[in-house]
């Protein structure tokens, strides 16, 4: 389990750049770790738990990239 944990917080960490005061890459990196608490839950065989942490980031994801469209684009 700290392997696994240790392996997705580098690969977070990795995903997330700093470029003349611009920060990018920080969804990607939550979206590696989200990717990562399925996995474990699928592993440990809790698919219920696993479905729920899906259903909750894809409907996460699709409520913020709404809201972000609409503050990007100018409504």
């Amino acid at each position: 389990m700290e392997g696994v944990i240790g392996g997705i917080g580098f690969l977070g960490a990795g995903s997330i750049i700093q470029s003349r005061g611009n920060i990018q890459g920080i969804t990607t990196g939550a979206s590696i770790w989200t990717a990562g608490a399925v996995g474990v839950a699928c592993g440990i065989g809790n698919l219920a738990l696993a479905g729920m942490v899906t259903l909750m980031a894809l409907i996460i994801m699709a409520v913020l990239g709404h809201f972000e469209r609409e503050v990007i684009e100018g409504g």
